[in-house]
């Protein structure tokens, strides 16, 4: 995992955490167990939850992006790490921060 972030958590037990993940985040039981929950869709007007239980050294892989619930089993040491490549919201930064930057060369030179 050459440059990679990485999110370091700790989890007690029957303490939930909520996370945004983008599709391809993984979610790595370091110590303890967890349930990590996510919607995956809707059948018939009702949210279809996926639950999977995991256990100390096991890797969980967002097949789609979204919010997840990370569930302690018992307490637990976790890392969230996010897909390899550039995500949505750091392209999205970036062109903000391009944007920002020229509007404030125009009010210089106007001003």
């Amino acid at each position: 995992m050459e440059d990679r972030r990485m999110i370091g958590l700790s989890v007690g037990r029957g303490e939930t955490r909520q996370f945004l993940l983008e599709a391809g985040s993984m979610v790595m039981v370091v110590s303890g167990e967890v349930n990590v929950g996510q919607t995956t869709g809707w059948l018939c007007g009702q949210a279809v939850r996926v639950s999977q239980r995991l256990v100390g050294e096991e890797v969980w892989v967002a097949e789609s992006g979204g919010w997840v619930d990370i569930v302690g089993n018992r307490s637990s040491e976790l890392a969230v790490i996010p897909p390899d490549r550039i995500s949505f919201w750091c392209k999205a930064g970036a062109c903000l921060e391009s944007w920002i930057a020229r509007v404030r060369t125009r009010q210089r030179s106007a001003g």
